[in-house]
C-alpha cells in the first residue's frame, strides 16, 4: 500500500485535516492509498482545537479523536509522497531530512508548479472563518491533486 504524509507546524489543524480528508476521498474512489500526518514542530499528544473540529465537520471530517505526532525519520522513510502546507516546513524538512528531499512537495505547488500563492496559512488561534477558509483550500487542493497523487503512487 502506498502512503502519503501531510505535514504542517503542530499537526492539529492543517495536516490533521488533510490526512482525514484525503483518506476519505481516496477510499470513496476505491484506492488503497494510506494517508498520515505529522507536525515538523509538533508537541506530541496535543488535540485539535474546538474551532478546527467544528470547521472540519462542515467537510464531513472528524478531528475529535486526532492526537498530534511529530515528524520523524520513520514517517518520511515510509511515505511515498510528503506534502507540506507552507514553504517554511518544506525548507525545514529539506534541512533536517535531505535524504528524502525528492519526496517533499508543497501541496499547492504539486498541482500548479508555477503558483504565486504556494502557502496554506495556519488558522490556529484565528476565527472560525479562517479555519473554514483553510480547510476549503486544503480540500480543493487535494481534489485537484488526486489524479497526480494516484499516478505518483503507482
Amino acid at each position: 500500500m502506498k502512503t502519503i504524509e501531510f505535514i504542517c507546524n503542530g499537526n492539529i489543524c492543517r495536516s490533521a485535516f488533510a490526512e482525514k480528508y484525503a483518506t476519505g476521498l481516496l477510499a470513496k474512489m476505491g484506492y488503497s492509498i494510506k494517508s498520515s500526518s505529522s507536525g515538523i514542530w509538533a508537541k506530541e499528544g496535543t488535540r485539535s482545537p474546538a474551532k478546527a473540529i467544528k470547521a472540519a465537520s462542515v467537510f464531513n471530517v472528524d478531528l475529535g479523536d486526532h492526537i498530534s505526532k511529530k515528524t520523524d525519520d520513520h514517517n518520511l522513510k515510509t511515505a511515498d509522497l510528503v506534502f507540506c502546507m507552507h514553504f517554511n516546513q518544506y525548507r525545514e524538512l529539506c534541512r533536517k531530512f535531505p535524504v528524502y528531499r525528492e519526496k517533499f512537495f508543497l501541496l499547492k505547488a504539486f498541482i500548479k508548479p508555477i503558483c504565486i500563492d504556494i502557502n496554506i496559512e495556519d488558522p490556529y488561534g484565528k476565527n472560525s472563518e479562517q479555519y473554514l477558509k483553510c480547510f476549503r483550500e486544503i480540500s480543493r487542493s487535494i481534489e485537484m491533486a488526486v489524479g497526480k497523487i494516484i499516478n505518483s503512487a503507482e
